[in-house]
């Protein structure tokens, strides 16, 4: 079972672009028991990996945009850099506000499904995004704003940041939804592997033969999911990956809160 849901990171990568990092990290957390700032590592090297096959696929395609990618590129990638050399490492074992108190693993799978519900609910709320046309430039410094927003959370939770990018491409960059996927591929593929350079500078080390059978696994989901994104209409690829968003929540919640 936990083998076969590693393929679902891969088809959902392919098909929307996100999802990959909020699947991979409570599969590796709840069916494989790695403790969740590992699981976080792992993801990153995972769906980098992964993203980068998408990327290239679309890239063929010619479905990049180097004006929307250029400007949020750089700033996220040092963003997770950072955020995985310098302040993962020096979390707390146990996290307070106020008079709560959580384990560390605890509040990284807590702060992922909240970025995971308000990124939903973006989508959700944009009704039009399917139309979207690139009659305005986007802004380079308000994407590099976001890349930098990105870069950090995403760098934090061990996401690539797929259901984070997509919203923001569709808003900021006035991006259709179809186009987001492949830009959103490139992004998740830069920053993540960003990110575990700065995992690996941090002095964590990988089991590669255990990420290597990973990444096969995810691979073959990935040719499985670009196909199935190919078919869909705008309007419900927009849809699906809301509400596949809000139930990776629902899930997300519902096992924390009861253990």
């Amino acid at each position: 079972m936990a083998w076969l849901s590693i393929g679902l990171v891969g088809v959902s990568l392919g098909m929307v672009g996100s999802g990959g990092s909020i699947l991979t990290v409570p599969i590796l957390v709840y069916l494989f028991g790695v403790p969740a700032v590992d699981a976080t590592a792992y993801s990153l090297a995972l769906v980098g990996v992964t993203s980068m096959a998408g990327a290239l696929v679309h890239r063929h395609q010619g479905g990049l945009d180097p004006g929307v990618l250029a400007p949020m590129a750089v700033p996220s990638m040092a963003a997770a850099f950072l955020m995985r050399q310098q302040v993962v490492p020096h979390l707390p074992a146990r996290i307070a506000l106020g008079s709560w108190s959580t384990s560390r693993d605890s509040a990284l799978m807590f702060a992922l499904s909240v970025l995971i519900a308000a990124a939903a609910v973006t989508l959700l709320r944009r009704p039009r995004a399917e139309t979207a046309t690139r009659a305005v430039p986007p802004r380079p410094g308000r994407l590099a704003i976001i890349g930098v927003a990105i870069g950090s959370l995403a760098g934090l939770v061990g996401a690539g940041g797929g259901f984070l990018i997509v919203p923001a491409l569709v808003g900021a960059a006035n991006l259709p939804v179809r186009d987001a996927v492949g830009n959103s591929l490139a992004l998740i593929a830069a920053q993540s592997l960003a990110g575990v350079v700065g995992t690996l500078a941090a002095g964590t080390a990988f089991d590669w033969a255990w990420l290597g059978a990973l990444a096969a696994i995810t691979l073959g989901g990935l040719a499985v999911g670009l196909r199935l994104g190919r078919t869909l209409a705008p309007a419900r690829l927009r849809v699906t990956t809301a509400v596949f968003m809000l139930g990776v929540t629902a899930l997300i919640l519902g096992v924390e809160l009861s253990g």
